[in-house]
């Protein structure tokens, strides 16, 4: 499988590695405990119609008990679905950008004093932007706040730069 992968990525041909890791995944149905992200990002890139319903399973069923990843999965969403449509000159995809935010936002519902500060953050970030692209700037004006609050707490430099230059 990797050095099909590798082909089909050398070559451009994202249909034929989302194939390949079908495929894999009807073969050997753990891996995609391994590799399911992956698949992910290419949907993301290639095929946003399959994305959103990939992306349900991987939180339901693949990781229904996995916080970590289903963060993840509402991060590559939040950011590939956006910055890749505005490569592609194209609309995101409401639904999977709504998708990202009701991911994150119900996994931040679950956080507690142990959560890492830098998680905090980066989710605010995360659901920022999916607001702005939602067109709800007050809401993301609030995440972006709060963030932006965190980011200076905890010295970062790059986070700090990336939400002074935030657009609403």
């Amino acid at each position: 499988m990797k050095r099909g992968l590798t082909q089909k990525t050398n070559c451009k041909d994202t249909a034929g590695a989302i194939e390949l890791y079908e495929a894999a995944f009807q073969k050997h149905p753990a891996l995609i405990q391994k590799r399911g992200l992956d698949k992910l990002g290419l949907l993301i890139q290639h095929d946003t119609n399959r994305a959103k319903p990939f992306a349900e399973n991987l939180i339901r069923h693949v990781f229904s008990d996995n916080q970590p990843k289903k963060i993840l999965i509402g991060f590559m969403i939040a950011n590939d679905e956006i910055n890749i449509s505005q490569m592609q000159g194209r609309a995101t995809d409401r639904d999977l950008i709504v998708f990202a935010y009701d991911v994150l936002t119900e996994q931040r519902l679950l956080f507690d004093e142990k959560t890492s500060p830098h998680l905090h953050m980066y989710v605010d970030a995360s659901l920022a932007r999916l607001l702005v692209d939602l067109g709800r700037t007050d809401d993301a004006r609030i995440h972006r706040d709060t963030a932006q609050q965190s980011a200076l707490k905890l010295n970062d430099t790059r986070m700090i730069k990336m939400l002074d230059d935030f657009e609403f």
